[in-house]
């Protein structure tokens, strides 16, 4: 049974780091609508508050305390929203600044369970603390190092002001309302946690062809366009690929193999590009790669469509295949250019190289406004 628990902790743990460190962003966007919200709402609670004292404690000492309270809240929640307006986040920034709301709500929180003009002992610290454990997201180390450290202050201002007997009560009541709230806080953090985790599981799998693993036609196009319309002036070619003669190989060995080869071939460019390329499955036997950053010259755009052409052969060899691939590519650099017109460019430039015999490759550069054209056979390769 101790293993189990054991287990579970491990597991627990693993899920709540995971989320934190592909999460950040999302995180700092949910605590700063958090902290707008959370301002907002004690900003109308204090207000209704100090409205009530007059007919309910008779002592308008305890407005006298809340006023600069309201003025700060007020402030948190002019800040946060004009942050948010901005479009601007610093996942520190936003840290700081809700973990400083914090420090005040909890101060007043302080003052009016310790303050001699309430005299209603521990009332408003367990409130908070179990409304900052489940509302803003923060690891646990960080929830427990803000807590105990109010908590330590709120034992110690609690012996000094009340009795021993409402102070044992008092401590009793946080102690216990801390405790809670790390609960009711991990509870909540597991909840989001797992929540990301279906959602980022279902995003994958709507942007990923599920034969070969990697990016579907929509994904392909739109993560693409993003990264055009994201960089100006960016350097980069766009390869677009097609299978030779993959309706024979359908037709004279099975679908079977055929799905075969397109899985080879989703793996073949992969391990061809690097991690931050984008490549994607844009059709049957059609697929589409971004080479973002590319500074190389022509030349070298040529051999990297030589050697891609070499290893498509080798690959459809293990399957006694004799062809390779045609590929459409276009090079640009330090140039704004919209996904579509790019798209067109490498899809006429790929029915060229289909013209030209197969097994070719047909490079467009932008820059200097001609076709570059190889009609070069990969090694090996062959109509089937």
């Amino acid at each position: 049974m101790f293993s189990h628990f054991i287990n579970m902790f491990n597991k627990n743990y693993k899920l709540k780091k995971e989320y934190f460190q592909t999460a950040e962003d999302e995180i700092a966007e949910m605590n700063l609508g958090l902290l707008k919200s959370i301002s907002l709402i004690s900003s109308i609670l204090l207000v209704f508050f100090c409205s009530a004292v007059p007919f309910l404690l008779n002592n308008r000492s305890v407005i006298t305390v809340s006023l600069p309270f309201f003025l700060s809240a007020v402030a948190f929640f002019v800040v946060s929203s004009k942050y948010i307006k901005s479009g601007h986040r610093d996942r520190q920034a936003i840290t700081v600044l809700c973990l400083l709301f914090e420090a005040i709500v909890f101060a007043f929180a302080l003052i009016m369970d310790l303050s001699p003009w309430t005299r209603s002992g521990v009332v408003l610290l367990p409130l908070i603390y179990i409304t900052f454990s489940t509302c803003f997201v923060f690891p646990l180390w960080q929830i427990i190092s803000v807590h105990v450290v109010v908590e330590i202050i709120y034992i110690t201002l609690a012996i000094l002001i009340n009795t021993p007997y409402s102070s044992k009560i008092n401590i009793s009541t946080s102690i216990v309302s801390l405790i809670l709230s790390f609960a009711a806080g991990q509870i909540n953090l597991k909840s989001k946690a797992k929540d990301y985790n279906a959602r980022m599981q279902y995003r994958y799998l709507s942007m990923t062809d599920s034969l070969t693993g990697i990016l579907n036609k929509k994904a392909c196009e739109d993560a693409i366009g993003e990264y055009l319309d994201t960089y100006y002036n960016c350097s980069g070619a766009l390869l677009f690929l097609d299978l030779d003669n993959f309706k024979n190989v359908n037709d004279y060995i099975g679908h079977a193999a055929g799905d075969q080869i397109l899985e080879e071939t989703g793996k073949l460019l992969v391990e061809s590009f690097r991690s931050t390329d984008i490549i994607g499955r844009v059709g049957g036997d059609e697929f589409m790669v971004l080479i973002k950053d590319f500074h190389d010259s022509e030349n070298a755009l040529k051999k990297k469509c030589a050697m891609l052409q070499y290893n498509m052969c080798q690959t459809m060899l293990h399957f006694s295949v004799e062809s390779s691939c045609s590929i459409g590519a276009v090079l640009f650099q330090n140039t704004n250019i919209e996904f579509q017109d790019i798209y067109k460019i490498a899809d006429a430039s790929l029915h060229e190289a289909k013209r030209a015999g197969k097994s070719q490759y047909v490079i467009y550069n932008i820059n200097n406004e001609d076709k570059s054209k190889t009609p070069q056979q990969a090694d090996g390769a062959s109509n089937l």
